[in-house]
């Protein structure tokens, strides 16, 4: 039905735009129009209004200024657009080759999306995930779009993330020294804003069971890889202190690890310990097993 190669879609995760106009924002700062402005000075003020208008016009193309609503009109209008096509394509074309592209710019600018549209998107990222049918990165991309839009006014709305949380913990274990290094960024993100931006709204037992499914992929990548991911155990267990329970092996628990099941809630990960942390002790990379020392020794003392 599009007849477009990715890399043309592409070309949009080039657009630097950080910032548009919202309606909220209109409601809160529209003001009278001008004909209405007029009619409230007399005839010698409006002569003086407009002789200011004029200089004012006048000093600011001398000064080369940037009129930063007409920016933020123009921002508004690309993104728009941006937006429109990505939403035709995963209405008609869902399951075409630009679907990976339309995640990907979806998952970057999805902090600009007006909330209207919040309920209907995290419909289509649920839909999508539960499909089965995405590959990796595409469902890391539906991942981070819905973490993203959590963090900003979703905030506010009644939505339930636990498919999320239950799809991240399950492609987690896809990644490997295979993959590229922009899979990897993207997981990072994912856990960045799942699991320790909103650790308020995450349980302990979830946060258990991340720890434990990071740990493991850590065994899987490359040095770099197991760096950023033992950064990402430290960070966590320095701000939940009770996840410290994983790094005892004296601890008792009830019931028993189910490190197959798909569902962190329920995985009973507090009935295991990050062994995986003995092994990269012994790594051949010095930093790794510095770092690895220093978490089995608790971060929090460090």
């Amino acid at each position: 039905m599009f007849k477009v190669k990715p890399k043309v879609l592409d070309t949009f995760l080039s657009i630097g735009i950080k910032q548009v106009e919202k309606p909220e924002d209109k409601e809160k700062s529209q003001k009278l129009t001008k004909e209405e402005k007029m009619k409230k000075f007399s005839k010698r003020e409006r002569k003086r209004q407009k002789a200011m208008e004029h200089l004012e016009k006048e000093l600011r193309e001398a000064a080369a200024e940037e009129d930063v609503k007409h920016k933020l009109k123009v921002n508004t209008q690309v993104i728009n657009s941006v937006f429109l096509t990505y939403f035709r394509i995963l209405k008609l074309a869902r399951h075409s080759n630009l679907l990976e592209s339309v995640l990907e710019g979806l998952a970057k600018f999805a902090h600009l999306i007006n909330v209207s549209f919040f309920d209907d998107l995290f419909a289509v990222m649920t839909e999508l995930v539960l499909s089965g049918d995405l590959s990796n990165r595409c469902s890391l991309n539906c991942v981070q779009t819905a973490s993203t839009l959590l963090m900003g006014q979703g905030e506010a709305l009644n939505i339930d993330p636990v498919r999320f949380y239950n799809h991240l913990y399950k492609v987690l274990l896809q990644l490997h020294v295979g993959n590229s290094t922009k899979d990897l960024q993207i997981a990072l993100n994912c856990l960045d804003v799942l699991v320790d931006k909103r650790r308020r709204h995450v349980s302990e037992q979830r946060t258990l069971a991340f720890l434990k499914r990071i740990a493991t992929v850590s065994l899987q990548m490359s040095s770099d890889g197991a760096l950023a991911l033992l950064g990402v155990i430290r960070k966590i267990i320095i701000e939940c202190p009770k996840s410290e329970v994983l790094l005892s092996s004296d601890t008792i628990g009830c019931g028993v690890f189910l490190p197959d099941l798909d569902e962190p809630d329920y995985c009973n990960a507090c009935n295991t310990s990050l062994f995986e942390l003995h092994l990269l002790r012994k790594s051949y990379h010095p930093v790794v097993r510095n770092s690895a020392k220093i978490l089995l020794h608790g971060p929090s003392k460090q």
